[in-house]
């Protein structure tokens, strides 16, 4: 199976994706994890109907103000503890040995997460031949980086200056980031924007009805 772990902030409480990387015989297969609170909150409940009507969870830099749901689902029954088993949304991406992305598989399951990682302890791992997750992290930065490369030359403006410490997000905002923790921004948000893609475009060839952001 595919070691899975979290990379979030060292405070952040709803830790809501996970990533794992694992070679196969043609490349390369990523697992995207997300977190289902679905699991938690029947269809038409109270959290569910306030849900609805508040829409996304608004934060005030990188700190979540006003949960979407109550902190006692989002942090507690539904974020994604290492250790504990948990409802998530998984995306597998199939990947050739240049990287491309040649497959999706989604699927909902029960995962584990091994091991929770902030946005610093990234370039110390794959530094660190030692460390049990230092191959896959070395794996998971390369790819990170070619999925940059390949939405750069699909006309995306998405930039990445690793002396200043500046890199785009998901919506075109140019963000400076602390030393040591960019890398680790620019995996997760790779890893993000290639799973969503690759499931919009699942669902947009498989004619699903869905909403596109």
């Amino acid at each position: 199976d595919i070691a899975l772990f979290t990379i979030d902030a060292e405070h952040s409480g709803d830790l809501d994706d996970a990533i794992g990387i694992a070679r196969s015989k043609s490349g390369w297969t990523v697992r995207v994890a997300i977190a289902n609170p679905s699991a938690y909150v029947p269809i038409g409940s109270a959290e569910d109907l306030a849900a609805r009507k508040q829409g996304a969870t608004i934060y005030r830099g990188r700190q979540a103000t006003m949960p979407m749901l109550p902190r006692s689902i989002s942090e507690d029954q539904a974020t994604l503890t290492a250790g504990v088993p948990r409802s998530a949304v998984l995306i597998d991406l199939e990947l050739d040995q240049a990287g491309q992305h040649v497959g999706t598989r989604p699927s909902l399951g029960e995962i584990t997460v091994v091991q929770r990682l902030s946005y610093k302890d990234v370039p110390s791992i794959a530094s660190d031949r030692s460390h049990p997750r230092h191959q896959a992290m070395v794996d998971a930065i390369a790819i990170a980086r070619g999925f940059l490369k390949q939405r750069r030359a699909r006309g995306v403006l998405a930039f990445l200056d690793q002396q200043q410490m500046l890199l785009t997000d998901e919506e075109g905002r140019v963000q400076h980031f602390a030393a040591g923790e960019m890398v680790g921004h620019l995996l997760v948000q790779e890893m993000m924007i290639a799973a969503n893609s690759a499931v919009a475009e699942l669902a947009a060839r498989s004619d699903v009805p869905f909403l596109y952001r």
